[in-house]
């Protein structure tokens, strides 16, 4: 067997054996009697030039060999299931995956029903995205759309402006800062930042413990306080927050196209202009 001859077959039967631990029990979860099996894996092992397995009296153990190439075939498969996967959104096969910071929750939650009623055939849905930046997911295909703050990572990625959001500061009702009325941007110039955050409970508990201050939009600084563990404060000397509809610059989906046109259509209705 010549590498060019190494298809996906054989290296499906190798995983079978590396997971499995045994040549019987990997037979019976490919449905096959076990000496093709085996003849397979001798063949697999000539065509790379040595052995996968140590093979014992009951069960196989991978060698260092074997154990770089199964995890070099887990990133093979989910590459290709990545290549599946957009395939068929740009086929209009599956839906719409978006994804935001908490903070931005509530106008996401109104663009997908917006887009949903407009599209009930190819719907949009939000999901949960761990801890991997939205940006890093819109590179890697798991999402489609995200919506960030401005100041993100844009390598490979493209973007439109939604709205720009007036900002207050939030912080602890402990803070020294909390009782002024307004602030300036250099009474805040030292202060630690609160970023790295998946949603508005964590920010919450973060400032309420005096980790630091956030700059947030006033609507969101609103929300925030009416906890009575955070106050928000009106801040003069910075620009607003602005919010971007963000998708990956490869993308050729007809969807994520329209629910970029559809959002920024939306918002700029909902703004008057």
């Amino acid at each position: 067997m010549l590498d060019s001859d190494i298809d996906l077959r054989a290296l499906r039967y190798f995983v079978a054996v590396a997971e499995e631990g045994n040549f019987t029990r990997a037979a019976e979860r490919l449905s096959m009697s076990q000496p093709p099996l085996s003849r397979a894996i001798r063949e697999l092992e000539d065509a790379i030039g040595g052995p996968l397995f140590v093979r014992g009296y009951r069960s196989v153990d991978l060698t260092p060999a074997g154990r770089v190439l199964l995890e070099s075939v887990h990133d093979v498969e989910a590459g290709m299931r990545r290549a599946l996967t957009r395939t068929r959104r740009a086929m209009g096969a599956q839906p719409l995956r978006l994804a935001c910071k908490g903070c931005d929750a509530p106008l996401l939650g109104d663009l997908v029903a917006e887009y949903n009623e407009r599209h009930p055939d190819a719907p949009a849905e939000t999901v949960v995205t761990g801890s991997a930046s939205h940006a890093d997911r819109l590179r890697d295909g798991s999402l489609d759309v995200a919506l960030l703050k401005e100041g993100f990572d844009g390598a490979g990625l493209d973007s439109e402006p939604l709205r720009a959001e007036p900002v207050v500061v939030v912080l602890s009702a402990r803070h020294p800062l909390a009782r002024r009325e307004v602030l300036r941007a250099e009474d805040i110039a030292g202060e630690p930042l609160v970023s790295e955050v998946d949603d508005l409970s964590q920010l919450l508990a973060a400032l309420a413990l005096g980790k630091g201050i956030a700059v947030v939009s006033t609507a969101i600084g609103t929300a925030l306080a009416g906890s009575g563990s955070v106050v928000a404060v009106p801040v003069t000397g910075l620009p607003g927050s602005v919010v971007h509809v963000v998708w990956a610059e490869r993308s050729t989906s007809t969807a994520v196209a329209a629910f970029v046109r559809m959002a920024v259509e939306a918002v700029s209705a909902s703004a008057g202009v």
